[in-house]
């Protein structure tokens, strides 16, 4: 009879090991899957940092062509150049001279194909 009762009460136990082992899991799987949703979210964040941090690289090369930009513009050298160039200005004792795109400056003579073929 203990022999009997010996091996009822291994059974028992292996099932209690079992259902255990069940129960583990099932409690474990949500902590892994929190893990590795975790996970993912850490490497998309990474990602964003990366492209931000790219991007602001940019932003300050391009603040820096402004910049030289803004000082060439408020620079003596520009000013001059604005009032020689685009609003015609000379400075006293200099003589304007203004040449004006006419057809006389194209050349008359026309190469010899032209000619025959206009004909």
């Amino acid at each position: 009879m203990s022999s009997s009762r010996l091996g009822s009460h291994t059974t028992i136990s292996s099932q209690t090991l079992l259902l255990f082992a069940v129960g583990a899991l099932l409690l474990a799987l949500p902590l892994a899957l929190n893990v590795m949703n975790r996970v993912r979210a850490e490497q998309r964040m990474r990602q964003a940092v990366a492209q931000m941090s790219a991007q602001t690289e940019l932003n300050k090369q391009k603040l820096a062509r402004l910049a030289d930009a803004e000082a060439y513009v408020r620079s003596d050298a520009y000013i001059e150049h604005w009032a020689r160039v685009q609003q015609h200005w000379v400075k006293n004792g200099e003589v304007p001279v203004i040449v004006s795109a006419t057809d006389s400056l194209k050349p008359k003579s026309q190469p010899w194909w032209e000619q025959f073929l206009n004909q």
